[in-house]
């Protein structure tokens, strides 16, 4: 069971990428894939496409038929 302090958070350090992707986001301001986010953030689509969805849920994101993009 998680401590008040551990939140319910990946512990590979993965969770450091969402505030990465979002900055990619909403400097490149062109909707892209998630293997075009994964590449140009140095990682694997399969790393990517799970934040990319938690961010939706939250959403910061926006997904256009494949295509993501930082909500406004």
């Amino acid at each position: 069971m998680a401590g008040p302090a551990s939140p319910a958070a990946p512990s590979d350090g993965q969770e450091l990428i969402k505030p990465r992707i979002l900055e990619l986001l909403r400097d490149e301001s062109i909707p892209m894939t998630a293997e075009t986010i994964a590449r140009k953030l140095g990682t694997s689509a399969k790393n990517i496409k799970p934040r990319l969805a938690e961010l939706k849920k939250r959403d910061e994101v926006i997904n256009e038929n494949g295509l993501w993009r930082a909500a406004a």
